[in-house]
């Protein structure tokens, strides 16, 4: 008998990009499958303007709208059975936020909701990737945007800590980090991770995908390494922006954000002491698809 397919679209509005996935689910084996029929990915960093200034110029807020409306025409024409739109870091740090919310349902029919950091972990972390790739008892979820960093800490598959810090890729570009910020994500590292050992890490976010993609070519193996991290991370802040986009490969909203990502990684995993990171290359509209299927289940009482 052919399982019943379920197809859902979801939004994520990022600091550094905003990404469209449409997206089948299934039951096999009493897991739910998902299949990527369609990923989109725009280029539009609302932190820039976000984090120093708390609002969007109104180019900035143009292309906002544009890409919200072309992304809501998309999802019409897919017919999903349910629909998910959350914006993270940059929108929190609007002074207009929910007006801006308004204004692009208005045009766009589509529904954003601006999540906190926690909600955002929470979603991640939905997918339940640590039952596909090891059978430790200990995890640490490190999901690092261009505005914040979300941390999640797992003991025998429960929540035991959770807590978003206001680092990210494109907050440190700028120059707006502020070293007491460091200071309380180390201590707060520190004292949840105190007595537990062998922590595992599971890293979620574009840049260390492609972290994972440059330290490995064959995509086998699945694991970053604090050593060898720590290695690329210098390699390529000895390059110049140029060199990394023509040299390495990357994509000029990519290149820049790419060192900064490594170091937030690399202090996390020092901090945690968790020698090797699994990169399931999952995120947030991956969880969001996952949250609209249970919502699906829990409807009809499954």
């Amino acid at each position: 008998m052919t399982p019943k397919t379920h197809r859902y679209a979801t939004i994520d509005v990022g600091s550094n990009a905003i990404r469209l996935l449409m997206a089948r689910v299934w039951e096999e084996n009493g897991n739910p499958k998902v299949k990527k029929d369609t990923f989109f990915r725009m280029p539009l960093r609302l932190g820039e303007e976000a984090f120093a200034q708390h609002k969007l110029s109104r180019e900035t807020k143009a292309k906002l709208t544009d890409t919200i409306v072309g992304f809501g025409c998309l999802i019409k024409a897919y017919q999903p059975e349910g629909v998910l739109a959350y914006a993270t870091s940059a929108m929190r740090e609007l002074h207009d936020g929910q007006k801006i919310v308004q204004e692009l349902k208005k045009k766009s029919g589509v529904d954003l909701e601006i999540i906190s950091g926690e909600k955002e972990a929470n979603i991640i972390y939905g997918n339940h990737v640590e039952k596909m790739i090891s059978d430790t008892d200990n995890f640490l979820y490190v999901d690092v945007g261009g505005g914040s960093t979300e941390l999640t800490l797992y003991s025998k598959g429960v929540s035991t800590y959770s807590r978003s810090f206001e680092i990210g890729t494109v907050r440190m570009l700028q120059g707006l980090m502020d070293d007491q910020v460091w200071k309380e994500m180390k201590k707060w590292l520190k004292g949840v991770t105190k007595g537990i050992d062998d922590i595992e890490g599971i890293g979620s976010g574009g840049n260390i995908a492609k972290i994972h993609q440059l330290l490995f070519t064959n995509n086998l193996d699945k694991t970053v390494s604090y050593k060898k991290l720590k290695k690329l991370e210098k390699k390529l802040a000895n390059l110049t922006y140029q060199q990394r986009i023509y040299e390495m490969d990357l994509k000029p909203d990519r290149a820049d954000v790419i060192v900064p990502a490594c170091a937030i990684y690399r202090r996390v995993m020092k901090w945690a002491r968790i020698d090797k990171m699994f990169v399931p290359a999952m995120g947030l509209v991956d969880g969001m698809v996952i949250s609209l299927y249970k919502k699906y289940l829990k409807k009809n009482n499954f």
